[in-house]
């Protein structure tokens, strides 16, 4: 019950959901290829001004304080497998920033 609040309150902070047509798709997995997580791949579309921030609180709403947790400890990242090589997000210096500015839009993988 608790959890289930602490994850609507995330999910509040959030933007809408761009409209069909409109926005980039984010896919997110948890796991590295070999080792993907069951029941860890959630995606939703995202416009380019939104921030990291905004996809942090979508996050926190589908899997609650314990992947933020593990992301603001460093024990797990957020990767862009769009680049080569592939590095992880410093999330306190870029949770500001758009994701056009990070690279994220118009797509993020």
């Amino acid at each position: 019950e608790e959890e289930t609040q602490i994850r609507l309150a995330f999910l509040s902070h959030c933007p809408k959901e761009p409209p069909q047509g409109r926005g980039a798709w984010m896919h997110v997995y948890l796991g590295e290829e070999e080792e993907k997580i069951g029941g860890g791949y959630v995606s939703r579309r995202f416009d380019g001004d939104d921030i990291l921030d905004d996809v942090l609180n979508w996050l926190g709403g589908c899997y609650g304080t314990e992947l933020l947790e593990k992301l603001k400890s460093r024990e797990w990242c957020l990767c862009d497998l769009n680049r080569y090589p592939i590095l992880p997000l410093d999330l306190e210096k870029h949770r500001k920033k758009t994701l056009q500015y990070l690279g994220l839009f118009p797509s993020g993988k």
